[in-house]
């Protein structure tokens, strides 16, 4: 009786092949101009990042609620999140920002679907920039458990 009574997984998350490397991005002129660093790098692979750190907020707020959150494995839920990030990056005046596509299915059929954008003052440095983009994660987190749970439970 104390098991989850539904359960979501949480697919590999995708990166565009711009944010798909070890350096931290910033654009340096506005919007095209990109600076990847060779010395400020991440600790994981940014996809598998994201998907830790989506998992982490999501099992917070829906394990509560008896939704089961799988972020790793082979092992499938009830239902299913995909996520792209569309963009995780910083530029020169300090900001960090976040863009997200988003989609909930069951047996392949899409439930619900949405876009997520945010962005944070997040200072000059390396280690400001790397704490504002997880902040921005962790929202996005926030943001799908808040959106999925009508779905999640109505799913069950």
């Amino acid at each position: 009786d104390s098991l989850p009574a539904a359960s979501l997984s949480i697919a590999p998350v995708s990166v565009p092949d711009y944010l798909d490397r070890n350096g931290l991005v910033r654009r340096s002129d506005g919007q095209t101009r990109l600076e990847v660093s060779e010395l400020d790098i991440w600790a994981e692979p940014l996809g598998q990042g994201a998907r830790r750190v989506l998992g982490e907020v999501l099992a917070a707020r829906l394990l509560p609620r008896g939704i089961d959150v799988i972020a790793a494995g082979d092992r499938q839920g009830d239902m299913e999140l995909a996520v792209a990030l569309e963009r995780l990056d910083g530029d020169t005046p300090g900001t960090a920002r976040l863009q997200a596509r988003w989609q909930l299915s069951r047996g392949g059929e899409a439930l619900d679907r949405g876009i997520y954008a945010a962005s944070e003052d997040a200072g000059m440095s390396s280690a400001s920039l790397v704490a504002a983009q997880s902040r921005l994660l962790q929202g996005l987190g926030e943001h799908l458990a808040e959106r999925l749970l009508p779905r999640l439970k109505a799913g069950r």
